[in-house]
């Protein structure tokens, strides 16, 4: 039951905005570490934070199931908000986030593996990268078991919601294999 209850609170962590003080926290470590890019990056900032913020009190308050259930539920509701979104996030802030919390070393190399690709000029590719370097590393490592699953889930959920609406831009391209490598691997939204 506690699970549920920390998967429901993560869920609220990744959908809800509560803009004044965590928005202003997310934009002066954006503009401290990177000023010329602090707009472009300072909102995942802020979704890491939450995230991270449920995920730490879920392990603190609870244990490892109830904190892998808070990191899932994050991730969930950053890419199915709670409210209508215009535009529904990618997932990828809260479940860095909950990485940094749960698995810091597999997530500081999924950070370097980022810094590196993007050092070559490979910036699409990255995230995804990333993402798929946290939970193979946990599973290397043998990691416990909640937070193997978690990492798994978190990659699980990102990739679904990259190919939400892949229908409509099947039928207008017609090539499954360019549009569903270009959603899952690039994490490109449909051309416009």
């Amino acid at each position: 039951m506690t699970v549920l209850l920390w998967a429901v609170l993560g869920y609220l962590a990744g959908s809800v905005s509560l803009h004044a003080p965590a928005s202003a926290v997310g934009w002066a470590l954006a503009r401290r570490l990177a000023p010329e890019t602090a707009r472009t990056w300072s909102w995942p900032v802020v979704y890491a934070l939450y995230a991270g913020a449920v995920v730490a009190a879920a392990r603190g308050m609870a244990g490892p199931y109830e904190a892998a259930g808070a990191a899932v539920g994050a991730v969930a509701g950053h890419c199915w908000p709670l409210r209508g979104a215009p535009r529904p996030r990618a997932g990828v802030a809260p479940a860095t986030g909950a990485g940094i919390v749960l698995l810091p070393f597999e997530t500081l190399a999924a950070a370097a593996s980022v810094v590196a690709m993007r050092a070559v000029r490979l910036h699409a590719p990255a995230n995804t990268v990333a993402l798929v370097v946290v939970p193979i590393l946990a599973s290397l490592r043998g990691q416990p078991a909640p937070y193997r699953f978690a990492a798994w889930a978190a990659l699980l959920l990102v990739i679904v919601r990259r190919l939400d609406g892949v229908g409509a831009e099947l039928e207008a391209t017609g090539s499954p294999v360019g549009v569903i490598t270009r959603r899952v691997l690039l994490g490109a939204d449909p051309p416009r």
